[in-house]
């Protein structure tokens, strides 16, 4: 009876040395999670459709030569930004509606406000601004890409809600419209961006202005503020470059080009650090990721591609 009960007794005492072990096992890893402050990761890949493979696996396998030819001119550390949605008063909602020479009153709604007069209405929620005018015609653009450009960056530098550094990037896209008469182009999408310590911030922060041959038509503004927390390592170019097999997001650049199949070489020839931006899906902080550029090689010819690669290391980071 005595060895019986001495035997559940040890028993007993390796489940509670077990539990405890498992217990103290538990509060160092939060513990280790903690001193890491772990930031929920950027997702940047667009997924292939399903049965399909993506571009990248059409393209580049572990038989691929790859070179990089990129300069390292790039920061050992990435400088921690926490992401706020930037709040709009309403008193620079009505000075952007006096930018625009609107009359009338400002109407408040649940989560909003909206202003309409005559053909113009300018919309405002959270921190999202939006103008437009819809008492311009479609008409074929005559202005040069230039002209339209230089007005776009006329109102930006204008508008009097903007705060921080941006650059223009240019024209985004084009809107034609196809008839019986043939097809024409009525409005271009002309894109600016945020600049952070001199780094563009890609993702939800940004403002675009649409053009047509009598002005501009459209205007769509998401503010963000960013606030320095802290610093932390990130990847060096080489290690980036390691993972350009294997990259986050990835894209052939050449519209017309003979090339084909599977790349023997694959060059990269630019570098770009970026920011991300993906607060609206709970990543908290900017992100920075690589913008490899360069070209790949087989015997039916050659095509530019981008790979971008996540810069801030994994350990800092996780994934739902």
């Amino acid at each position: 009876m005595t060895k019986v009960w001495f035997k559940k007794r040890k028993a007993l005492v390796s489940v509670c040395v077990l539990a405890l072990l498992v217990a103290v096992g538990s509060i160092a890893l939060w513990a280790y999670r903690s001193s890491l402050a772990i930031y929920k990761r950027i997702d940047i890949n667009a997924p292939a459709a399903d049965g399909e493979l993506s571009v990248w696996e059409n393209t580049v396998d572990r038989g691929t030569d790859t070179e990089l030819k990129a300069e390292d001119a790039f920061m050992k550390t990435m400088s921690v930004y926490e992401i706020s949605p930037r709040t709009i008063t309403e008193e620079q909602f009505a000075q952007l509606g006096a930018f625009f020479q609107m009359d009338g009153e400002i109407e408040p709604r649940k989560t909003c406000l909206y202003w309409e007069w005559q053909e113009h209405r300018l919309w405002w929620e959270e921190n999202e601004i939006s103008y437009s005018w819809s008492g311009h015609v479609d008409k074929a653009i005559t202005k040069s890409d230039e002209e339209m450009i230089a007005l776009a960056k006329e109102i930006f530098e204008a508008l009097p809600i903007i705060e921080g550094e941006y650059e223009c990037l240019g024209i985004g896209s084009v809107q034609t419209v196809h008839s019986k008469a043939g097809s024409f182009d009525v409005k271009k999408r002309i894109c600016f961006r945020r600049l952070v310590d001199g780094v563009r911030v890609i993702g939800n922060d940004l403002v675009d202005i649409y053009v047509g041959e009598d002005g501009v038509t459209e205007i769509y503004m998401y503010f963000y503020d960013y606030i320095k927390t802290d610093e932390l390592p990130m990847l060096s170019l080489e290690e980036a470059f390691e993972k350009v097999k294997e990259p986050d997001a990835f894209a052939l650049e050449t519209e017309e080009t003979d090339f084909s199949g599977k790349a023997e070489k694959l060059t990269v020839e630019k570098a770009k650090l970026l920011y991300v931006n993906q607060f609206s899906d709970g990543c908290t902080i900017l992100q920075p990721v690589f913008n490899l550029m360069g070209t790949l090689e087989n015997d039916t010819g050659i095509a530019e591609f981008s790979a971008k690669i996540i810069a801030i290391p994994e350990k800092y980071t996780y994934t739902e």
